[in-house]
């Protein structure tokens, strides 16, 4: 039995909720115009629920799926500065400059959400 492997990122949000209160994450986004009309393709990936069908509870949906798609697009990047800070830290006592500005870098994606 072979893996099944997540959606490619980056992933992003839909729209802040539909009229069933769910917020839906979407990747491999692609799109074009054709005669002034906008037409896109790209695959579901996960949608977040409100519990209640009021403005709070959407507000949480809307906050959780905009951090799942901020801690997955950055995954790789943190993962990857890490590896090399426990690498660098091997090595000497200090950090680099250039693994700093690497680290700084990621945390800076996360934050974005890109």
């Amino acid at each position: 039995m072979s893996a099944i492997s997540p959606i490619s990122r980056p992933w992003q949000v839909t729209h802040d909720f539909d009229t069933e209160g769910r917020t839906t994450i979407i990747g491999n986004v692609d799109g074009e115009i054709i005669d002034g009309t906008t037409h896109h393709t790209y695959d579901f990936v996960a949608r977040t629920l409100d519990d209640d069908d009021d403005s709070q509870s959407r507000s949480v949906a809307v906050a959780n799926a905009a951090f799942i798609v901020r801690a997955c697009n950055s995954h790789d990047a943190m993962l990857s500065a890490l590896r090399d800070a426990v690498v660098e830290c091997e090595r000497s006592e200090r950090l680099s400059f250039r693994l700093q500005q690497r680290i700084r870098a990621a945390i800076a994606k996360a934050e974005r959400g890109q």
